[in-house]
């Protein structure tokens, strides 16, 4: 907002704050959601006398502005830090006594199968900056699902109780660590091509799948899609995806070279294997 500037933080696509609606050239634009600009803000206006620093990949351009924020911090020249998940990385505050988390549910619904996992590892992160003297800290969540496992076992900073829950789960849909991943994402300048390059890979797969898979206790191998990523573009590449599911990276590596000599990646488009991948971004 400072900049009136829309900014993609993947590739650094970035153009100039829209004054109409692109399609329907409408003026009536409204700026939504809770960004940590936004949030600097609504601060600023129930703390007038207070000095605000925000920290985020905005503010954070150089060692130098990283160094200068942190003396500020143990010097008490800051009242309140705003920042993303940065600001919870290991940081050590002696000074905070209150670590405030805004919108916790947003962690929770990504669509993607480490979500709870990386909602309590954060919570618990960020909560370790409060109190990290003599005096204890105080940590307030905001949340509109407080019974939620991940975030009832980072109250209590609880693993144990967090990972009972979450591993179940993740046994009952056949997901990491009971099965390995193979990911290979395909991306490409026009969406047509790319959706029809994908399609025909998965075809290949799926055939040889059949056709060499015999074992179907501890090598069978499971394949979702094609779909488009989590992150359909980036850089203005389209990109979809195949996930494979096996108990077996032995079976899947087999399967991938008996299809990829029949694989070919089409035109400008770029295929990407990925191994365990750590997201499903």
């Amino acid at each position: 907002k400072a900049d009136n500037k829309l900014t993609c933080h993947h590739c650094g696509y970035t153009i100039p704050m829209p004054t109409e609606c692109p399609e329907c050239h409408s003026p009536k634009l409204a700026r939504l959601g809770a960004g940590t600009e936004r949030i600097e803000e609504e601060i600023g206006r129930t703390f007038p006398h207070a000095h605000i620093q925000r920290m985020d990949l905005d503010t954070l351009r150089n060692p130098e502005m990283i160094q200068e924020i942190f003396q500020n911090i143990e010097d008490g020249r800051i009242d309140i830090l705003v920042g993303t998940q940065i600001i919870a990385k290991g940081l050590h505050f002696p000074n905070i006594k209150f670590v405030g988390i805004i919108n916790a549910d947003m962690m929770l619904n990504i669509p993607d199968y480490k979500s709870s996992e990386r909602a309590f590892s954060l919570i618990t992160q960020v909560a370790g900056r409060a109190g990290r003297t003599d005096n204890q800290g105080f940590v307030m969540i905001q949340t509109a699902n407080p019974t939620h496992y991940s975030i009832t076992a980072a109250q209590t900073n609880d693993y144990n109780v967090f990972y009972g829950q979450e591993i179940a789960f993740r046994q009952l849909l056949s997901l990491p660590p009971f099965v390995r991943m193979l990911r290979l994402v395909l991306r490409g300048p026009k969406e047509e091509e790319v959706a029809a390059n994908i399609n025909h890979i998965c075809d290949i797969i799926k055939q040889h799948n059949c056709a060499d898979n015999v074992d179907k206790s501890d090598k069978s191998i499971e394949i979702l899609g094609p779909s488009p990523c989590q992150i359909e573009r980036i850089n203005k590449n389209l990109r979809y995806q195949i996930l494979m599911k096996s108990k077996s990276m032995t079976a899947m590596q087999h399967l991938l070279r008996l299809s990829l000599p029949e694989i070919k990646v089409k035109g400008k488009n770029y295929l990407e294997i990925d191994v365990d991948p750590v997201d499903l971004f």
